[in-house]
């Protein structure tokens, strides 16, 4: 056994295009399965979420500015990056979650992957919603009506405690992809996936055992 003491890494805040220590000097440990320390996490205070939404509000503009191409490159670079940190993601999400490695389909490695695959499906569709969501009203009258999509403003996001890499990926996606719309409209579109994805699940399940039925959650 070594006598060596492991310098461990201190994750700091990421706030206005900077990286720094939380204000009150707090931190959190995170540990793996086995219970040993993996990292120590800076723990944000109120005033360091403060400044992080005030940094939001400033740079809202420039993003609700940007073009589709901008905000689909923007997702493309993100899934470069995470590409090209596979190993390390995965390994982390292992030590987390499992404690032992996981297969292409499992576990880490099949969060990253599906994580990358989910980003750069999304940077499509980046040009593509606003015709899906946007549309040519009929009118009686000697002019055009449109409805066009628009930002919506500073919006939290919230990674889940479990597959926080794919739920942290995906919310944010979501977010960026659908930031020009207003949130009546994407409600109303996520309430019929919602009862078209329970629909296909439901029928799914009654066709395995036999049963012939589909039940709407």
């Amino acid at each position: 056994m070594s006598d060596r003491l492991e310098v461990l890494k201190t994750s700091k805040l990421f706030i206005d295009g900077k990286f720094p220590r939380s204000e009150s000097g707090r931190s959190m440990i995170v540990h793996d399965r086995a219970g040993k320390v993996l990292a120590h996490a800076s723990r944000a205070s109120r005033k360091d979420l403060r400044e992080a939404v005030e940094a939001a509000r400033r740079a809202q503009p420039g993003w609700a500015g940007a073009t589709a191409y901008n905000r689909g490159q923007v997702l493309y670079r993100l899934a470069e990056m995470v590409e090209g940190k596979a190993a390390e993601l995965a390994a982390l999400i292992d030590a987390c979650e499992s404690g032992t490695p996981g297969t292409a389909t499992e576990g880490g490695t099949g969060e990253v992957r599906a994580c990358v695959d989910r980003l750069v499906a999304y940077a499509g569709w980046a040009d593509k919603y606003s015709q899906v969501l946007g549309c040519n009203n009929p009118v009686a009258g000697p002019y055009y009506n449109f409805t066009v999509p628009e930002p919506t403003g500073v919006v939290c996001v919230l990674a889940p405690a479990i597959g926080l890499l794919l739920g942290l990926s995906l919310m944010t996606v979501i977010l960026w992809l659908f930031r020009g719309v207003a949130p009546s409209r994407v409600d109303k579109w996520f309430r019929r996936l919602q009862l078209a994805s329970a629909a296909l699940y439901s029928l799914g399940h009654g066709a395995n055992d036999a049963q012939k039925t589909m039940g709407i959650i």
